[in-house]
């Protein structure tokens, strides 16, 4: 790896000096080596971290390429002097990286020398040896020679990672590449160092001795009695950076966490240093901060993982900092860094992953380094490799919170593994927190190379995969996925360790036909290899499953093609050449020279077997038409719709696979289902105005061996009398997609809409599986018989009894509708004509106009027994109503039975549940461009039952009020009925509370008492059928200890008045002791619909928050509430009034206002209806003289509709006006430039 010497400015510093705690302590302590230096060697020989420092050489040392930026070559006499003070330094590290010009020494090789004091060198045998002299004479144990106990394996042109340790009481240590090589437990004083010349660099005092190598990065740290570690990270404390070390080092949990909150269960652990912290499950620790500027900064850590990168399953969080900045590593092994926006007026926030997954192996350290710069963009780093880089403007500028270690704030994404020398440093300015130079994994084991089958090679059955052997490797881990990415997924991605360079699949381990992409890294004792580069290969047929040829494109199959419109040209052929294989193929022609469409596409409609997962197909791109992008679609039954783009990767012949299980696009129920459709291929304009070709050939499904893909039913009887009694045999034969028996112990499920089957769930033996069905009681003409199985489906239609349409016009049925057009009569909707595509005077129902909601009623002479609906529209899409449902009347409310919006069909069914009712309705709330055409409106039930009479509902009276709070329930029976439902409910559309009891008799009291307060009430009777009728007519009785009283007088709106105001102020009388109201309006039949709205109101008027309708008449009433809500009171009797609607004709119909207008009341409303858009008004309040008090609207265009303004009571000069009679006048003059004017006078009162 290569870096320029700007890639590491001063802020590298903090990479330099040592962190220590003493035993008992784990908070950041900041400690500094009383003495160091940083040679880089970057075309200097200054002292990095004392820039005035720049040292003297001897001879002629060389810059030439080092491991950062550049480094310092040393032949012949050449050497770097570093003058050293007189101190006492009895602890210390040196360390640099070493490239010999050789494979062997041929000769003494000093790489260091302090005179008479202390030498660094590699022997003539290759040895490296590390001398301390003893320059204490009052401490006989200081000074010793430790060596390697083997020859070093040089070799020329490679960089090696050197480092020596000493320590007061604790020995030395020597290393080579992370790797201990010497050591000693004697003491290693070296107490008092200090001469002119000071350290050697490169060679002895005499330059007699050349390293003949290069050196860099060369970093010499001393301190009394002190313990340098290796190789830990360490951290400078310099101007404006905040650091914050966490060691994770102590005798108890407690001291490793030092200032944070230990959170569930972490483990205190053997660490890279000393000890660490394991994080599983629960488990973290939380260190608060306080507000600090984050705009630059550094996060680095040692990471063990408890798993390998195959076995990944989710996302783990190595650092977790309050929504503002995240380390992790993601479900597919990749490392990831996000800093989230928190200044909404900069540019911030970042997400970063590492370009691919990363080679994380169990019980293996890994050193994590994640940088970031203001407007520097942010870096991610594993084991000293770049594996990210962005010039995002990377700022997070404000932070404080929770920092949680080894997992996120929820305590579920745990890293699973030990975390050790945490270090985090922040800076408020622009500083560049590049890599850190640890001496960590330094043997970069090579990935593997030479991978084949390569390059989409096509392999019979079962591949054998080899590469290149890689040295040092002990095995290699082998990973195939059908997906580029490799994302996890135990079906389609498959791990496999190897020792030795070649693999070949196993029976048991068959791979599924169509393309694979594998790649391979290697296992070394020292760590491992990145992935190698992915390849590709095509299997063509396998024991796992088949290739299903559904397309081959020679000519046998007519193909049909459009285009997304007439600007564009395409067509198809049969051509013989180019051709993947058989006799032919498939040229598509296409010219988007002139094109302002998107596409041109090829309809195929192939129904996918089963739950296949690809889609195989060849393509054949020119070199000229090479990032031509074609789309494909997917259907299902219910009409949703699923596409995914893809273009071919290269010139001539592409295999592209398809994954099938994509998500929907459009259209349908808006969830994807099986059984699927390939329903059509696009080629698509992608910016090319040009005219070209592409060839289409073989087109494959792949689908597993055994996975069910087609069921075929057979019944044994598709008629069985509605009896309950007489049975049918059902019979499925299951096969693969290769049409083999499925096999033995499949299960095969089964559902019917009616009947009872006597086993819903069957094995298969020999792929066949069977179960009987008994007909239902109930006639049904259209019972739906069904086997699933995985993803394969069969379905039968079979009759039970038969249906008879009760809304046809010859059974003396009442209709009404909306309205209707005179040459498109309501008779039409009932006359058995059922042809949608028929045009002509008396075909279908219209209604007169194209506004909703519009409807149509059937009312039976006597209740029916339903079970389907259907609906009949002419074809044509402006005449469909897209939003529109269909309802049943349970003798209170309309009830939906099925409901559709954005509906495009002509012809809609609607099954339900069966149910009697006397009345039906279609009623349409969404019209296209024209008033909806319907054909034909039909309402199916059995033929074979009598309908049940409704019940006369008796008693507790209709609005009674009772101080009972058990009432009697009592109704008239019903001839023939086998009992009863009665239902109770403080909701008069039987909704929210509803109480339903079986009575079997014509009387019910209740055994526990009734809350107080209004309870509506109804009775069905039910039949031999179990079913219940038509409920009675609602009623409803108030449960209350209070004394009865007078209901309220009724004020506004007045009985049978018109109102231009589409928000009327209800008002009343007060009632003695009442201390609220409970007021109720309609617009339906009665104040038990669905259109009953109901307000609990304190005072003595409401105004509805929303208008109501124009041209509707209401109805309301009132009663009285204690302070409790009970009612005191029955409701008042109740009174209609109508909404005003405007004469479409009259350009300014009515002007309404408030009058008398009392000057307290703030401001005065005035309403008019405009009759036609962009009519031009104006409103002027004028005195009894004729002079102008107030403009309130000038001139001002106005849409066709209600509107309102507001008066105040000020004049022009914003005086309030004097009390008395003042004329407003209005003025609307209409596009034509016809003129009304109105006048109204209103009272002003003080």
């Amino acid at each position: 790896m290569k870096f320029s010497s700007r890639s590491f400015p001063l802020a590298m510093m903090g990479v330099l000096l040592f962190v220590c705690f003493a035993a008992q302590a784990a908070a950041p302590i900041f400690i500094q080596p009383d003495w160091q230096t940083w040679l880089q060697f970057e075309g200097n020989y200054q002292n990095r971290l004392k820039t005035s420092e720049v040292y003297a050489t001897a001879g002629s040392p060389q810059f030439v390429d080092g491991y950062l930026g550049q480094g310092c070559k040393f032949t012949g006499d050449a050497r770097v002097l570093i003058p050293y003070p007189q101190r006492d330094r009895r602890a210390g590290t040196i360390r640099f990286w070493f490239r010999p010009d050789w494979d062997a020494p041929d000769g003494e090789k000093s790489l260091l020398e302090r005179g008479g004091q202390a030498d660094l060198w590699v022997a003539a045998d290759g040895r490296l040896s590390l001398k301390f002299f003893n320059n204490n004479p009052e401490n006989s144990k200081s000074g010793f020679t430790i060596t390697s106990a083997a020859p070093i394996a040089w070799e020329a042109g490679k960089w090696f990672f050197i480092q020596a340790t000493w320590a007061f009481n604790e020995g030395a240590t020597l290393s080579v590449d992370g790797n201990v090589v010497a050591a000693t437990s004697q003491r290693a004083v070296a107490s008092l160092w200090a001469d002119a010349t000071g350290w050697r660099v490169g060679n002895n005092r005499d330059g007699t001795a050349p390293a003949d190598g290069t050196i860099d990065e060369l970093q010499i740290m001393t301190r009394p009695n002190r313990d340098f570690n290796l190789n830990p990270v360490t951290v400078n404390s310099e101007s404006g950076v905040t650091n914050k070390v966490y060691r994770l080092d102590g005798g108890d949990l407690a001291q490793a966490a030092g200032e944070g909150t230990v959170v569930g269960t972490p483990n205190l652990v053997e660490g890279k240093f000393s000890q660490a912290v394991e994080f599983t499950g629960g488990a973290c620790i939380e260190y608060s901060y306080p507000i600090l500027d984050k705009r630059s900064g550094s996060i680095e850590l040692w990471l063990k993982p408890n798993w390998n990168a195959w076995e990944l399953d989710q996302e783990k969080y190595i650092a977790f900092f309050d929504n503002e900045m995240n380390l992790s590593v993601t479900a597919d092994g990749k490392l990831r860094l996000h800093l989230y926006n928190n200044v909404p007026e900069d540019k911030t926030g970042l997400d970063l992953f590492s370009e691919q997954a990363l080679p994380w192996v169990a019980g293996q350290w890994h050193h994590i380094q994640a940088t970031w710069g203001k407007d520097r963009g942010a870096a991610l780093f594993f084991d000293g490799q770049e594996v990210a880089r962005t010039k995002t403007y990377a700022v997070a500028k404000v932070w404080a919170g929770t920092l949680s270690v080894g997992n996120n704030d929820d305590y579920n994404s745990a890293i699973d593994g030990v975390i050790d020398d945490l270090v985090l440093r922040f800076a408020a300015d622009n500083r560049d927190f590049q890599q850190s130079i640890v001496g960590y994994q330094l043997k970069q084991l090579q990935k593997p190379e030479g991978l084949a089958p390569a390059a989409d090679a096509i392999c019979q059955e079962l591949p054998t995969f080899t590469w290149n052997a890689v040295a040092d490797a002990v095995s290699y881990i082998l990973q195939y996925s059908k997906f580029q990415d490799f994302r996890a997924d135990e079906d389609t991605r498959i791990q496999q360790e190897v020792v030795g360079n070649s693999f070949t699949v196993t029976d048991e381990k068959a791979l599924l036909p169509g393309r694979w992409y594998w790649r391979v890294l290697a296992v070394a004792t020292y760590g491992q290899s990145q992935w190698s580069q992915p390849e590709s290969v095509i299997v063509s047929q396998s024991p796992a499953g088949y290739i299903v040829q559904e397309e081959a494109f020679d000519g046998d199959r007519s193909i049909g093609c459009a285009t997304w419109d007439n600007t564009i040209k395409a067509s198809v052929e049969f051509v013989t050449e180019p051709r993947r294989q058989g006799e032919g193929a498939l040229r598509w022609n296409y010219d988007f020279t002139n094109a302002t469409g998107f596409y041109t596409e090829i309809s195929l409609k192939r129904r996918i077997p089963g739950k296949a997962k690809w889609i195989g197909l060849w393509v054949y791109v020119p070199e000229d038409e090479a990032g031509r992008a074609l789309t494909y679609r997917i259907h299902d039954l219910k009409g949703n719709t699923a596409q995914k783009g893809v273009t071919p990767s290269q010139a001539g012949w592409n295999y592209l696979e398809l994954l099938v299980d994509i998500p929907r696009t459009y259209g349908g129920d808006g969830q994807m289902s099986y059984p699927r459709d390939l329903w059509t291929i696009l080629v698509e304009y992608s910016g090319m105005k040009k005219r070209g070709y592409v060839v289409v050939d073989d087109l494959t499904f792949i689908a597993r061996r055994g996975e069910p893909a087609s069921l075929e039913m057979e019944l044994s009887a598709e008629k069985l009398p509605a009896d309950g009694v007489s049975t049918a045999t059902i019979t499925v034969h299951a096969t693969d997609a290769g049409g083999n028996p499925v096999p033995d112990g499949t299960l095969i499920n089964f559902s019917a809409t009616a009947g009872v089957l006597s086993s819903a769930a069957v094995e298969t033996q020999n792929g066949v599986a069977q179960t009987t069905i008994q007909a239902a009681a109930l006639d049904d003409d259209d019972v739906t018989v069904r086997a699933e199985s995985g993803w394969a489906v069969a379905e039968k239609k079979m009759a039970m009894g038969q249906l008879t349409n009760w809304a046809w016009g010859g059974f003396s049925n009442q209709l009404t509708v909306s309205s209707e057009n005179p040459s498109y009569p309501k008779e039409a909707l009932t006359d058995g004509m059922n042809t949608m595509g028929v045009w002509g005077t008396g075909r279908f129902w219209a209604a007169q106009d194209k506004s909703a909601p519009q409807w149509a009623v059937v009312e039976f002479p006597s209740p029916r027994l339903l079970r389907r609906i259907k609906v009949f529209m002419y074809w044509e899409r402006k005449h469909i109503a897209k939003d529109y449902e269909v309802q049943i009347h349970d003798g209170t409310n309309w009830v939906s039975v099925g409901k559709l919006t954005g509906n495009g069909n002509a012809i809609n069914t609607f099954d339900f549940s069966p149910v009697y009712t006397q009345r039906v309705r279609l009623w349409i709330t969404g019209l296209n461009t024209e008033a909806a055409k319907v054909v034909e409106f039909e309402a199916w039930g059995p033929a074979n039952q009598s309908p049940i009479g409704t019940p006369k509902a008796l008693a507790p009276a209709d609005e009674q009020l009772l101080s009972s709070s058990m009432p009697a329930f009592s109704w008239e029976a019903v001839p023939a009925a086998q009992g009863y439902v009665l239902q109770y409910c403080p909701d008069g559309l039987f909704a929210n509370g509803l109480v339903e009891i079986s009575v079997a008799g014509a009387s019910f009291t209740p055994e526990t008492p009734l809350p107080n307060g209004q309870l509506y009430w109804r009775v069905a009777a039910t039949g031999a059928s179990g079913l219940a009728g038509v409920f009675s007519p609602v009623r409803s009785f108030t449960v209350s200890q209070a004394e009865q009283v007078a209901p309220p007088e009724l004020l506004t709106p007045e009985k049978d008045g018109v109102l231009i105001d589409r928000r009327p102020v209800f008002t009343w009388n007060a009632v003695a002791g009442a201390s609220g109201y409970v007021l109720e309006y309609t617009a339906g039949d009665s104040f038990y619909d669905v259109s009953t709205q109901r307000e609990t109101v304190s005072g003595l008027e409401y105004t509805p928050a929303e208008d109501l309708t124009l041209g509707v008449t209401y109805a309301w009433r009132l009663r009285a509430l204690d302070a409790d809500g009970n009612a005191i009171t029955a409701f008042s009797a109740a009174r209609k009034f109508k909404i005003y609607a405007a004469d479409p004709a009259a350009a300014f119909s009515v002007l309404a206002y408030t009058n008398p207008f009392p000057l307290r009341q703030g401001q005065a409303r005035i309403g008019y209806v405009i009759g036609a858009d962009n009519t031009k008004l104006s409103i002027r309040i004028y005195n009894m003289a004729g002079r102008l008090v107030k403009t309130i609207v000038a001139g001002e265009l106005r849409s066709a509709g209600y509107h309102q303004e507001y008066w105040n009571g000020k004049d022009e000069q914003g005086r309030y006006a004097l009390s008395g009679p003042y004329v407003i006048k209005g003025v609307a003059e209409d596009a034509s430039g016809r003129k009304i004017t109105l006048r109204k006078v209103i009272i002003v009162l003080k």
